[in-house]
């Protein structure tokens, strides 16, 4: 949001807020006031949730694709065993 947006957002806010004060008294006005901040609370808690849970399905499925798409790792030759045990019987070549 831009500073116009949130400038026009809360002059209706306290707008309203002095409307319901001066027709139904301050308890009332402070009641909106608390009910309003308790939905929004409650819907940002929501998109949060909802946007974290949308980002760790993205990157899982990109991690996927990605795996898919890699080129195939080269075949591993097998280790060759030359004896168990050490023997004093081969020359080093000195």
């Amino acid at each position: 949001m831009n500073q116009r947006q949130i400038r026009w957002i809360g002059s209706a806010i306290g707008f309203a807020l002095a409307d319901v004060w001066v027709v139904a008294g301050l308890t009332a006005a402070v009641g909106c006031a608390l009910a309003g901040a308790a939905g929004y609370g409650a819907v940002v808690l929501v998109q949060r949730h909802s946007i974290a849970s949308v980002k760790a399905r993205a990157v899982e499925l990109r991690r996927r694709a990605e795996l898919k798409l890699a080129p195939p790792k080269p075949a591993r030759r097998p280790r060759v065993r030359v004896s168990e045990t050490p023997t004093a019987e081969t020359t080093y070549g000195w």
